[in-house]
């Protein structure tokens, strides 16, 4: 089975965990236009920011990317 892409799984951890994307990129620290071209896929974090977002999604760094 093929693994999701990240922006797939960025955007489904934001819409269950009822998280919006302002609080997630403070919690980040990043803009929020940040967040939304990495749910567009139109960017990808830098290594930095994954490291933060597996972190507050609780996920391992693996299944981030």
């Amino acid at each position: 089975m093929k693994a999701k892409p990240f922006n797939n799984k960025l955007h489904e951890y934001l819409r269950t965990a009822n998280v919006q994307q302002g609080d997630f990129a403070k919690a980040v620290g990043v803009d929020q236009s940040l967040v939304s071209l990495w749910i567009n896929n139109k960017r990808v974090p830098s290594i930095d920011n994954l490291k933060k977002i597996a972190r507050l999604t609780g996920l391992k760094m693996e299944e981030v990317v």
